[in-house]
């Protein structure tokens, strides 16, 4: 028998007590960075942007969306989780009160999803020398990623909802920094992606912010499946809706894809809530108390094109000061706002998300798409060739048989 010294009965020993030290410190710099946050992540990218360490990589995650995990070379700083939306704390306090708004201009209604209340507020800030910064479809990229806008020309690529995570990539957080220390900037976004460029440059007086009312996002990446399988090519512009109608539009070089959103997979997975992102279901952002200087969406209450417009703060009542000219603005008290669910909590994970996750991580998002909502792309196939008028009447002639 060896005794101790001799050879080999201290080295496992000292190894395990390297392992155990080396987890120890692992497990120390985890509790600092954002590899705590897990699938509450929400993919806007604020930590890749700022890490000086280049310690934080995009990886995909659940419903092939986009999350932020941390290598090895992270050095501990701890800045990441301080300008991570997930951590917000300061919110605005609620309002009792918002406005049901419409634009006054009629052929900005027309180019709108709804009111009009995000183009008449940018071009507020352009006509004062400000820059605003939006969702667009991005021609060069092929996807839909938040720009800078200085020219009141360009207002356009705004208008219409996107029904997609927007991409910010680190070259447009640095701009924004940039542009918010030299002047007034208008950021409108979903709430998670308010929050980061509030934490970003410390709330700035500078900063005047717009946040969505937001039920949920899919990955980009579900996006470019659905149009890779349309096999549509050199996209120019995409449309998600008109005012009255949820109604896919894809305008490329050779042709324009039109669709109602029941018919096809990406879109009706996205009116069914189940192609969001993991954190969507769980978001802190869906609530009373907001992060935006004024919230917008659609007034449900009515189908005539109404938007909702709530202001939140200082900065948002002085914005909305400045749409009067611009907007009929009936003031409402803030019950008339039940019928918009996400101001008030996230949306829930119906039971089909998971059996539609596990199909898709097997045949992708189109075979996934009709094996779990088979009887819905049914039941839509027949109201398109019947008409919804025939379709009810059957309907209710099989209820009295049985």
């Amino acid at each position: 028998m060896k005794r101790v010294g001799e050879g080999s009965y201290l080295e496992p020993d000292l190894d395990s007590g390297l392992q155990y030290l080396e987890g120890k410190k692992k497990l120390k710099m985890s509790q600092n960075n954002i590899g705590i946050i897990k699938d509450n992540c929400c993919g806007c990218g604020i930590c890749e942007a700022v890490c000086s360490a280049e310690a934080i990589i995009e990886k995909r995650s659940v419903r092939n969306s986009i999350v932020y995990s941390v290598k090895d070379s992270c050095i501990n700083c701890g800045l990441c989780l301080r300008v991570c939306p997930v951590n917000t704390k300061e919110f605005n306090k609620k309002n009792d009160y918002f406005y049901r708004a419409i634009s006054k201009n009629e052929q900005i209604l027309n180019k709108s999803s709804s009111g009009g209340v995000a183009y008449e507020t940018s071009k507020k800030f352009i006509e004062k020398g400000f820059c605003v910064y939006s969702a667009i479809w991005s021609v060069p990229n092929q996807r839909v990623e938040h720009r800078r806008i200085k020219e009141l020309g360009d207002l356009k690529s705004i208008q219409g909802s996107k029904y997609v995570q927007s991409v910010i990539d680190k070259s447009t957080y640095l701009e924004i920094k940039k542009d918010v220390v030299e002047g007034r900037v208008l950021f409108i976004g979903c709430p998670c992606q308010v929050a980061a460029v509030r934490n970003l440059v410390n709330d700035s007086k500078n900063l005047y912010t717009v946040d969505l009312l937001c039920h949920g996002v899919p990955s980009p990446n579900l996006l470019s499946e659905q149009i890779s399988y349309l096999n549509i090519k050199s996209i120019r512009n995409i449309s998600f809706r008109n005012r009255l109608s949820f109604t896919l539009s894809i305008e490329s070089c050779e042709q324009i894809y039109e669709v109602d959103g029941y018919q096809n997979p990406y879109y009706s997975l996205f009116l069914n809530y189940s192609s969001f992102r993991e954190s969507c279901y769980k978001c802190i952002f869906a609530c009373e108390k907001r992060v935006g200087d004024i919230t917008i969406g659609d007034y449900v209450e009515n189908n005539k094109g109404y938007s909702c417009l709530i202001p939140n703060s200082e900065k948002g009542t002085e914005i909305v000061k400045d749409l009067f000219d611009s907007m009929r603005l009936e003031k409402r008290n803030i019950l008339d706002l039940k019928g918009n669910e996400s101001y008030y909590y996230p949306t829930k994970k119906k039971k089909e998300v998971e059996k539609f996750t596990r199909l898709y991580e097997k045949y992708g998002l189109i075979l996934a798409y009709y094996c779990t909502f088979y009887k819905l792309a049914i039941k839509k196939f027949i109201l398109r060739v019947v008409g919804e008028k025939t379709y009810s009447h059957v309907k209710s002639l099989f209820k009295k048989q049985s």
